[in-house]
């Protein structure tokens, strides 16, 4: 596939508007995740926005998996609007009460249970919107739509709140979320995956994933990941506010960074064939983790503002062969619980991260702490050709086969 191939997934007019809502509400998120953990550092130390950030993403846990099937049984687009609508409204709070602690850990809880819905019915949307043979290309313009979020939201928040104060900040993320919600308007509606039946728990049916390999090690190597992974932001913070003292403008721009890195991974790899998904997925975690070791060893912040931009490239190809291979090994009546147990076991694993993360930094300090994420990210990477070991051969891309599926779909 050429560039111009990747170029023309932009004539399908569903996908522009999927992608565009989608760099808007990346937009707001980056902005989000900028501006509310350093004003929770501000008030009460890294602690504090430890504690912020993992009460962002524990919420993972009870929307990945009670509300996620809810996201193969309803219509995904009313799926999608009410998620992006509901975070504008939610950020009105932090408008009202910028200064609160309260009013930031009330938010953070709200808008982690709507991101993790969000982000399921998303991605377990695409594949409905392309051609069967569109979905690299697909998933490579959504992960460059939100490269383009992590470019733009990090530094107008960080400069927003540096030079008009936290409460405009919130503001402009409240009119991101809502903008992101408009912006999803031209998508046609689309019946719901898996009809609705009250046979079985949330909980359980979603089990029936693991019953699949390839889903089952991108969960196992998912939560290895976000273990160490989970910790990044709040060490990337560390590094440009404690190490640096580059303020939020410096940490805006390690982020926007690594959203350039981003963005070029996914030009790439919706330019080319991609024979070896799993050998790419196994190889990107060994790259993010080398960079998140060398963030522990550079001595200037320009260096640190390099690696990101590396650490971008890398973690877009993650992105997309993780995401391809979910789409690809798993039913559709599955794909939005698939998803969310990803996102549960993920988010687990990130609360945890980002509460160690703070004491760790304290104990050891920030280079160390970088030293050790970093080690246990690249150890990742031997777990994936372990996992799938002893999976049955099977074409490359090919779903896996229907007897991995429970009796009525999981349902």
């Amino acid at each position: 596939m050429r560039l111009a191939g990747f170029l023309n997934i932009y004539r399908n007019r569903a996908l522009r508007a999927y992608a565009g809502s989608l760099s808007i509400s990346m937009t707001a998120d980056f902005g989000f995740i900028t501006v509310v953990p350093i004003q929770a550092a501000r008030v009460l130390g890294a602690p504090a926005a430890g504690l912020v950030l993992a009460l962002n993403v524990a919420p993972t846990i009870i929307a990945g998996t009670y509300l996620s099937t809810y996201a193969d049984r309803l219509p995904r687009r009313a799926v999608m609007l009410a998620t992006e609508g509901a975070r504008a409204l939610a950020m009105i709070l932090l408008v009202l009460f910028p200064q609160e602690l309260w009013s930031l850990m009330t938010v953070a809880l709200a808008t982690g249970i709507l991101s993790t819905l969000n982000t399921a019915v998303r991605k377990a949307v695409l594949p409905s919107l392309v051609m069967d043979g569109s979905l690299q290309g697909a998933n490579a313009a959504a992960t460059a739509a939100s490269a383009v979020g992590q470019l733009l939201g990090p530094v107008a928040a960080g400069l927003i709140m540096d030079y008009a104060g936290a409460a405009v900040a919130y503001a402009a993320v409240a009119a991101g979320y809502l903008a992101a919600t408009l912006a999803l308007l031209p998508i046609p509606n689309l019946p719901a995956a898996a009809p609705a039946t009250r046979r079985g728990r949330p909980a359980l049916t979603q089990l029936h994933v693991m019953t699949l390999t390839v889903p089952r090690m991108l969960i196992i190597t998912g939560v290895t990941f976000c273990l160490a992974g989970g910790a990044l932001n709040l060490l990337e913070m560390m590094i440009a506010e404690g190490l640096f003292q580059g303020g939020a403008t410096g940490y805006g721009l390690l982020i926007t960074a690594w959203g350039w890195g981003s963005l070029l991974g996914s030009v790439l790899l919706g330019s080319v064939a991609m024979p070896q998904t799993l050998r790419v997925y196994a190889s990107s975690l060994l790259a993010i983790g080398a960079v998140v070791i060398m963030f522990g060893v550079v001595p200037q912040l320009w260096m640190v503002v390099a690696l990101s931009a590396a650490g971008g490239i890398a973690s877009a190809w993650r992105t997309v062969t993780s995401t391809m291979l979910m789409q690809q090994h798993t039913p559709d009546s599955l794909r939005g619980r698939a998803f969310g147990l990803l996102l549960v076991t993920g988010g687990a694993a990130m609360s945890a991260s980002y509460l160690a993360t703070g004491p760790l930094i304290a104990a050891v300090g920030v280079r160390v702490s970088c030293l050790i994420a970093g080690g246990v990210i690249a150890a990742t990477a031997p777990l994936v050709p372990w996992l799938v070991r002893k999976a049955p051969a099977r074409r490359e891309g090919a779903p896996e086969a229907s007897s991995d599926v429970p009796a009525g779909g999981g349902r």
